[in-house]
């Protein structure tokens, strides 16, 4: 049994638990890809389900490079279009390839950054 004052130590541990920590072990595959397609940060979740390294993607991998030919094509011309008109995707299907060469299921949620200017950061 936990007395009041452990609960309470445990949920001030939790507010403080660090951002990048959260980031790297979500329960989500995270990616951070530039507007020419290159990987430029991934989290370790992401790492774990694909079997890639770090040093595999980051700054040497463009990110349609990873999805299957129909999801390469559906990318280029569909998704990233509308990515840059809408400025968030939601809920994409695509494969990717893992680096065992078998296939993830994934969706796909994007959120585009944009510079003051507009222009895609």
């Amino acid at each position: 049994m936990h007395t009041a004052g452990e609960w309470a130590a445990g949920y001030e541990q939790l507010r403080d638990d660090d951002a990048e920590l959260l980031y790297q072990h979500a329960p989500v595959g995270y990616l951070t890809v530039a507007p020419d397609g290159v990987i430029v940060k991934v989290n370790q979740t992401f790492l774990r389900w694909t079997g890639y390294t770090r040093a595999d993607l980051v700054d040497r991998r463009l990110f349609p490079d990873l999805l299957r030919s129909d999801g390469k094509e559906y990318y280029e011309t569909r998704l990233v279009p509308l990515l840059n008109r809408q400025g968030e995707v939601r809920e994409i299907a695509l494969d990717v390839r893992t680096a065992s060469e078998g296939t993830l299921s994934i969706l796909v949620n994007a959120t585009l950054a944009r510079y003051e200017d507009g222009m895609p950061r």
